[in-house]
């Protein structure tokens, strides 16, 4: 009889115990993944704020010697190599654009001298000539620039330059120029 009563006792202990220390277990195992994830939550947010015309952002999340701080210290290099790397499609864009425009400029110039009224044979072919020589020069420019883009992505430390061809380039451009302030 005492033996029944007491698993009667403890029956109804355990039935309000158990459901007791689960509801315990769940908050304090709820408080201390929150405490251990802090740092990822404060990652991520940083994380989701660097965008991409700004890269200069860092984690700046205390140094650690465990998972997460390699985490931080590799997403941090990372973000290095991503700034540098726009930084240099910035130049690369950036010199394109400028050596395309001046010969350019000059084919458009050219042409708009030749329409503006009529020319003589010698006239029409000198224009033609100088037209002929930028297109020359935006095709030579173009396969420069193609070959430094495809040596830039392949970080080939080696660059060969035709300074001879260069020389030619800049002496025809001269000559040419020179033909048309004298006509």
């Amino acid at each position: 009889d005492d033996i029944v009563q007491l698993n009667h006792r403890l029956a109804i202990l355990f039935a309000f115990a158990i459901p007791v220390v689960a509801l315990f277990a769940v908050v304090a195992g709820s408080a201390v993944a929150a405490r251990g994830l802090r740092p990822l939550v404060t990652l991520a947010s940083v994380a989701a704020e660097i965008e991409a015309h700004d890269l200069s952002r860092r984690l700046a999340i205390p140094p650690r010697d465990d998972e997460l701080g390699r985490l931080c210290a590799t997403f941090d290099r990372m973000l290095d190599r991503l700034e540098a790397a726009f930084a240099r499609q910035r130049r690369f864009t950036g010199d394109a654009s400028h050596e395309l425009r001046a010969p350019l400029s000059v084919i458009r110039a050219e042409a708009d001298l030749a329409l503006r009224r009529s020319r003589t044979p010698q006239e029409y072919e000198r224009a033609l000539r100088s037209i002929t020589a930028q297109a020359d020069y935006l095709e030579a420019v173009t396969r420069d620039l193609l070959a430094a883009a495809r040596a830039e992505a392949s970080e080939s430390p080696v660059t060969v330059v035709d300074l001879a061809g260069v020389a030619r380039d800049a002496a025809a451009l001269l000559v040419l120029k020179f033909e048309k302030a004298r006509g």
